[in-house]
């Protein structure tokens, strides 16, 4: 089974490509500790990876249109 770390990396990169692929230009910021881990062409990306036994599938996406700071 993969390490949590593995997992995030692997979540990470799914979602980058999905970003580039769909045209947008992501940009890691998660070491920043804003409360989000990619920007994307404006977007602001929160990445939660999990696995469901062995097996790694998508991931999905909830879009946001404010990001709250307290």
């Amino acid at each position: 089974m993969a390490s949590n770390k593995e997992i995030d990396e692997k979540a990470m990169q799914l979602v980058i490509d999905y970003e580039k692929v769909n045209g947008r230009k992501p940009e890691l910021v998660g070491n920043n500790n804003i409360g989000y881990d990619i920007v994307s062409s404006g977007r602001k990306i929160e990445i939660k990876g999990a696995t469901h036994g062995e097996v790694f599938k998508g991931f999905v996406i909830e879009e946001s249109k404010e990001c709250f700071k307290l």
